[in-house]
C-alpha cells in the first residue's frame, strides 16, 4: 500500500519547507526577468557583456510550469482517486486470515512508481488461501475433478504489499476486495490509512490549501514569466534568439508538453498503483507435506470399519490376513493392521 496522505497535522511544516526549498529557484528566476528586462538595452556587440540567451530562458520557464502542473494533477486527481480505492476497502472488503512476513525497506525505484509516496516503505510479503479454489483451478489450467476432492490441490496467493508494522505476523486478518483474490492488505495497515482520513476530514483539507498557497502561484508566475521573456524576444530581434523560436517553445511546453506530462503521467501512476494495489502476485500451489494421523483420526476410521462403513487403505490401512481368512506371518487377529498413512494438509 501507498504511504498516508499529506497529513493535516503537518500542513503548516510542509507549505513551510515547500515555499523554502523553492525560495532559490524563484530568485534565479526573478534574476533571469530582470536580465530579460534589460536586454533591449544591453551591447550585444561587446566582448566584455555577458549576455543570457533568451531562449535558454524561456526553457526554463516552461519546464518549471510543466513541474508545477504535474504537482496539481497529482494532488487534485491522483491523491483523492487513490483515497477512494482505499476506502472501497472499509465499504466492500471482506476479511480473510493469512499471513505477513516481513521484508524490509524497498528499492528507492520501487518505492517511487509502486509502493508509497512520501513514506519509509516498509514492504510485507502476504500469504493467504485463493478465496475461489476453482477459479484458481481455471487460471492455473488445470482440472482435477476426476481426482475427487481429495486430491484437489490447494492453491494460495503471495503478495508484496506496503506494511506500516516492521515485523512478521501469522494468522492475522487481511482485508478483500469482492472478485479481486490479489487484492489483499493488512487490516492493521488499513486502520492506519483510515485514520489520516479521518484526521483530514476533522482539520480540514490540506490539499486545498497547498494548492492555493504554493501551485497555483507558482504556475502563474512560470506562465506568466515565459511570456514577458518572449515579448522581450519580440522587441530585441536577435538573430541567435529570433522571437518565433521563442514563441513555439513555449506555446508548446505549455499547451502541450505540460497536458500530457501532468495528466498522461499521473495516470500512468494511478494505474500502476492499482494494479500493485489490486492485481499483483502469483497463484502458486501450496506445499503439500506428509503427517501421520492423529490418534483421533485413527480411531475415528477404526470405528468406521466396525460399524460396517467403507474402508480404503488410504484412510485406515489393509486388514489383516486373519481378516482375509489367510493363515500367515501376522498370526491371526480380528482388528485391522492400521498402517500408518500420509495425509496432507497446507503449509
Amino acid at each position: 500500500m501507498a504511504g498516508p496522505a499529506l497529513a493535516p497535522s503537518r500542513t503548516g511544516a510542509f507549505l513551510t519547507q515547500l515555499l523554502l526549498a523553492t525560495l532559490p529557484l524563484l530568485g534565479v528566476l526573478l534574476y533571469f526577468l530582470y536580465r530579460a528586462s534589460r536586454r533591449p538595452y544591453e551591447n550585444v556587440y561587446d566582448d566584455d557583456e555577458v549576455l543570457l540567451s533568451l531562449t535558454d530562458i524561456v526553457i526554463t520557464f516552461g519546464v518549471t510550469f510543466v513541474l508545477w502542473s504535474m504537482l496539481l494533477a497529482y494532488l487534485v486527481i491522483y491523491v483523492p482517486k487513490r483515497r477512494g480505492l482505499i476506502e472501497q476497502y472499509e465499504i466492500r472488503g471482506h476479511a480473510v486470515v493469512g499471513d505477513v512476513q516481513y521484508i524490509g525497506k524497498a528499492r528507492a525505484v520501487r518505492n517511487l512508481l509502486c509502493c508509497s509516496n512520501f513514506g519509509k516503505g516498509d514492504i510485507a510479503v502476504l500469504t493467504y488461501s485463493h478465496p475461489d479454489q476453482n477459479r484458481a483451478n481455471e487460471e492455473a489450467g488445470t482440472v482435477y475433478a476426476e481426482e475427487g476432492p481429495a486430491r484437489r490441490r490447494h492453491w494460495t496467493i503471495r503478495r508484496p504489499c506496503r506494511t506500516y508494522h516492521p515485523y512478521s505476523r501469522e494468522k492475522v486478518p487481511l482485508v478483500l476486495l469482492p472478485r479481486m483474490p490479489r487484492s489483499a492488505v493488512p487490516k492493521s495497515d488499513l486502520e492506519v490509512e483510515m485514520a489520516v482520513f479521518r484526521r483530514r476530514d476533522e482539520e480540514g483539507d490540506s490539499t486545498a490549501l497547498v494548492v492555493r498557497i504554493a501551485v497555483v502561484p507558482w504556475m502563474v508566475f512560470t506562465l506568466l514569466g515565459g511570456w514577458y521573456v518572449v515579448h522581450i524576444m519580440g522587441k530585441v530581434d536577435d538573430p541567435y534568439d529570433p522571437y518565433k523560436r521563442g514563441m513555439i517553445i513555449h506555446n508548446v511546453l505549455t499547451l502541450i508538453v505540460a497536458p500530457v506530462l501532468a495528466l498522461g503521467g499521473n495516470h500512468f501512476r494511478w494505474l500502476q498503483y492499482k494494479r500493485y494495489l489490486t492485481d499483483s502476485g502469483k497463484i502458486v500451489e501450496s506445499q503439500l507435506v506428509e503427517r501421520f494421523p492423529t490418534p483421533e483420526e485413527e480411531e475415528a476410521a477404526v470405528n468406521e470399519v466396525e460399524e460396517g462403513g467403507t474402508c480404503m487403505d488410504e484412510v485406515c490401512g489393509a486388514p489383516s490376513d486373519a481378516d482375509l481368512g489367510i493363515n500367515g506371518m501376522s498370526g491371526g487377529g480380528n482388528s485391522p493392521r492400521r498402517a500408518r498413512t500420509p495425509y496432507s494438509r497446507m503449509t
